[in-house]
């Protein structure tokens, strides 16, 4: 049965759940969530549309200015209970062919990361500072210092990187790039790229690159995250479009998540025993994670890109 409900959002519901009641923008929370975000871009700002419709698709938030969406994913109502692997992706499909960036930002990652989500958004939607290279140094540092800002900054945190570059600035470290060998597509893969919310992120990426094509004059390959719609920057760096990796899934529950690769590591199991999960160890991953409350959420996939 299809419901309208008084936010004006519609969707689908049995009558025995009483769905005027669960409607997927206010009863998960999510429209609080939209709400905070809307309020924060405006604070700074930021002229904003709510509920944006001029794609034919509904975006939660449209920058016009900047060309950019923003969806927030509850995840009751984003799980794959009631979204397949195509859909995860359809709204943002329309974005990148009417050359708007979209940011999905999943429920989940914001109550874990919502600093560092919103140091994202600042980089698409606010004035950034131009680079002046004659006060901004290029080195390339030790893995751990390179970690300790990735930790602080990076949504992914920590990496495990052989080379480690970064820029300088009045002895701040303002942006880094985190490099390990390649098993695949080319020799070195570029594992993390994270810059200060006011520094210009295709300025500092092309000093580092610089730097280490110096010191490595190798091919570079990136996943980025199609969450973030990265596209435009790589390009801008020199990286060819290659390939979108197909959607994955991440089982999610309150203050913890374990992407589909983890899942399928041999001593996953053994990782849930550590994090004081009990289970029956004879079921599959799926029955034991349905098992344990996790939710099966989709991600958007990753695009590879590579440098020669």
């Amino acid at each position: 049965m299809k419901w309208l409900h008084s936010c004006g959002t519609k969707y689908k519901s049995n009558i025995s759940e009483r769905g005027i009641n669960r409607c997927p923008k206010c009863k998960a929370g999510s429209s609080k969530a939209e709400k905070e975000i809307a309020d924060w871009l405006q604070s700074l700002g930021v002229e904003i549309i709510r509920r944006d419709r001029t794609l034919g698709i509904e975006l939660d938030i449209f920058i016009p200015s900047a060309k950019t969406g923003i969806e927030f994913d509850g995840t009751y109502w984003h799980s794959s209970k009631f979204v397949n692997k195509a859909n995860a992706v359809k709204k943002l499909k329309v974005c990148e062919n009417h050359d708007i960036r979209l940011f999905t930002i999943q429920e989940h990652l914001w109550v874990r990361h919502q600093e560092k989500i919103k140091n994202k958004i600042k980089h698409a939607v606010l004035p950034v500072q131009e680079i002046n290279k004659n006060e901004f140094t290029v080195q390339e540092i030790d893995v751990q210092t390179g970690n300790n800002f990735l930790g602080a900054n990076h949504i992914d945190g920590k990496c495990n990187a052989k080379t480690v570059f970064a820029i300088v600035h009045n002895s701040e470290i303002v942006s880094v790039m985190a490099f390990v060998a390649s098993k695949k597509f080319a020799e070195w893969e570029l594992l993390r790229f994270e810059t200060k919310p006011n520094i210009n992120s295709a300025h500092a990426g092309e000093m580092l690159l610089t730097a280490f094509k110096m010191q490595y004059s190798s091919s570079i390959v990136v996943y980025s995250d199609r969450h973030w719609t990265e596209e435009k920057l790589y390009k801008a760096l020199g990286f060819k479009f290659l390939k979108n990796k197909p959607v994955s899934c991440a089982w999610v529950r309150p203050g913890i998540s374990f992407a589909e690769k983890e899942t399928k590591n041999k001593n996953f199991k053994s990782v849930l025993l550590q994090h004081g999960f009990s289970f029956n160890p004879d079921l599959n991953i799926c029955a034991i994670m349905h098992g344990l409350k996790f939710t099966k959420v989709y991600d958007k996939g990753c695009s590879i890109f590579v440098m020669e």
